[in-house]
């Protein structure tokens, strides 16, 4: 079936390395030991739900809350954008952000999480805690558990009162609608730690409680002889497709004989660096994840290596990559790594516009930028080029992948703004900004003596 997106963004592997030499399968399963991990919003109360839909609710308390628990956000971000209390342009960046599948959402309701009642009876010093862990709306045919509020808090007691549920949750594949299971773990007896004084009062620390989900896949390959241990981590409370929702896993890979060697944050289209090993994240099937190895790695970020393939979008394009190095071929190339909220980059453009303007008629020179910046800021980064008069190619990425290493400033390991980047007609880096940015009259001066000398 045809997946919709509002908007699609590839990303796009090093085109500089040919065919894969070699490709791994990973099958992920549970993870075993520990897999409850991840705390869910531990720092403020949770959604507060409307009652007039459910049905049963105890009334054993004088002080009562019922906690709406969203296992698939899409769908709430999505009756936000519905009820006027999330802006258009906040639905469609955030649907383009995480690449959500919208088709279905106009055609079917689905179950997108679930609801917990807490009550408190301060005469008795109870607590009430109920589930709904069919997720039927009806709490008459689910378990009551009673605690006592004189152990909220208590270290003590927090891990030893704990309640397990399987939740049947709802989401969106590929325009229909599927199912999973959310494994939860919830500590009714409230925070640990410095995660208690975020409640702001005490009845809202004892109507709280800490949640966590079994969300977390693990799996293993044997990449150039190494061992390496791959976690997937799903962004929803409830295990959706891997298939069909890559966008809501972030991976990590580590080394098993060395700890220091990991990789995180990686996402569906990555190229990694991993076991000495340049690798491919290309696709996922079910949840299976395919792997390809391109090859050996070499250092491409320093003088005297040849730049690696760059993958960015126009500034004024339609939202596509492209490989920057067909543009850069038989060129000197001058590359300005900068972004709007970058005051110093901004200050340097005159003397960029003076740059370009001696060589801008020379079919051997290239002069860039690439920005990073976020997708909501790029309305702003048009209007500073038009404002300061830049006519040469621009380019942006965003700005929350900066480290991945299939973008450029990832890639090239550049933190810090403005960075200067000189390439020769053979690709290869002859300079280079030293760590710390800046420097732009020095990497012009470099540029000028470069081609004077040719």
């Amino acid at each position: 079936m045809k997946i919709i997106h509002l908007i699609v963004l590839l990303v796009f592997a090093s085109a500089s390395y040919g065919q894969p030499e070699k490709r791994y399968t990973i099958l992920f399963t549970d993870l075993t030991g520990h897999p409850f991990q991840k705390i869910v919003t531990p720092y403020t109360p949770f959604s507060i739900s409307p009652a007039d839909h459910l049905k049963n609710i105890p009334t054993l308390a004088d002080t009562m809350r019922i906690h709406k628990i969203v296992i698939y956000g899409p769908v709430q971000k999505y009756q936000e954008y519905l009820s006027g209390r999330l802006s258009r342009e906040d639905f469609e960046e955030y649907v383009t952000t995480y690449k959500i599948d919208t088709t279905g959402f106009a055609k079917y309701n689905v179950k997108d999480g679930f609801h917990v009642y807490v009550g408190l009876d301060y005469a008795l010093q109870k607590k009430y805690v109920v589930v709904d862990a069919d997720n039927d709306n009806d709490f008459s045919n689910d378990s009551l558990y009673s605690f006592n509020i004189k152990d909220h808090d208590v270290d003590s007691v927090i891990k030893k009162a704990v309640i397990h549920a399987k939740i049947p949750i709802e989401y969106y594949d590929n325009g229909l609608v599927a199912s999973t299971i959310s494994r939860i773990e919830l500590l009714p007896l409230g925070e640990s730690g410095p995660l208690k004084y975020y409640r702001t009062t005490e009845s809202d620390r004892h109507l709280g409680f800490v949640l966590h989900a079994a969300n977390t896949l693990e799996g293993a390959a044997i990449i150039n002889s190494v061992e390496v241990n791959i976690l997937a981590h799903c962004r929803s409370l409830g295990k959706v497709s891997m298939g069909t929702h890559p966008h809501y896993y972030s991976l990590s890979f580590q080394e098993s004989n060395d700890p220091e060697k990991r990789i995180i944050h990686a996402h569906m289209g990555d190229t990694i660096e991993i076991a000495g090993r340049v690798v491919r994240l290309s696709k996922t099937e079910g949840y299976v994840l395919h792997l390809d190895d391109l090859g050996g790695y070499s250092d491409s970020t320093r003088v005297g290596n040849y730049l690696p393939a760059l993958y960015s979008m126009k500034v004024n394009g339609d939202g596509s990559p492209i490989r920057l190095n067909d543009a850069f071929e038989g060129k000197y190339v001058f590359i300005d790594f900068w972004g709007s909220w970058c005051a110093p980059c901004i200050a340097s453009i005159p003397q960029l516009k003076e740059l370009y303007e001696t060589v801008r008629h020379r079919e051997d020179v290239a002069v860039v930028g690439i920005a990073l910046d976020h997708a909501k800021d790029l309305e702003k980064l048009k209007g500073i080029m038009a404002q300061k008069g830049v006519e040469w190619p621009g380019y942006w990425n965003h700005y929350n992948d900066m480290k991945l290493p299939s973008v450029p400033t990832g890639k090239l390991k550049i933190s810090s703004f403005p960075t200067y980047m000189i390439v020769d007609k053979a690709g290869k880096i002859v300079y280079r900004t030293k760590k710390g940015g800046g420097g732009t009259k020095e990497a012009i001066g470099f540029f000028k003596k470069m081609l004077g000398e040719i």
